[in-house]
């Protein structure tokens, strides 16, 4: 039975599959003309089968042109859309531009690598990419080792941290 993700896309690990997910939808609350819409139709036409070969104003394949152009039209505007949409949308590029199997991956790692220097982020390498964040321990985690206590209206014993 052919599926609705692209073979190349149903090789990655579920955690990849969620985020690309989470990024196939376009940012709300901007017109149907803005960049990120037009954006939003190339990277489903990366991960995504269409029913039908045609461009749609669902999944569109353009030229590396027209993709290099509509990625710098959202890296121009990138201040003026929600930040949540945007991390969705730096993550999906990344792992498009790490593990998509194709030529054209360079131009998502490009936009990635750029979207993560106007957010101040460094960039995570191919390695990094596939492996979970390092978890940190809280300090309070231990409070009668430190001599610390979260609020000080408790006892010592009190926190189940």
């Amino acid at each position: 039975m052919p599926s609705v993700l692209q073979p190349w896309v149903e090789r990655l690990g579920l955690r990849h599959q969620g985020v690309l997910m989470a990024c196939v939808r376009g940012c709300d609350n901007v017109p149907k003309e803005d960049p990120t819409k037009a954006l939003a139709r190339c990277l489903r036409g990366t991960i995504l089968n269409s029913f039908d070969r045609k461009p749609t104003s669902f999944i569109e394949n353009v030229d590396d042109v027209q993709l290099r152009e509509r990625m710098i039209a959202v890296l121009k505007n990138h201040d003026h859309y929600p930040v949540h949409y945007v991390m969705h949308l730096m993550h999906g590029s990344e792992i498009v531009g790490y593990k998509w199997p194709a030529p054209e991956a360079v131009f998502w790692r490009w936009f990635y690598e750029k979207l993560a220097q106007c957010f101040h982020l460094n960039v995570e390498n191919r390695r990094a990419t596939g492996r979970p964040a390092r978890r940190v321990r809280s300090p309070l985690r231990r409070p009668s080792r430190l001599g610390l206590r979260a609020n000080p209206f408790t006892r010592p014993g009190d926190l189940n941290l």
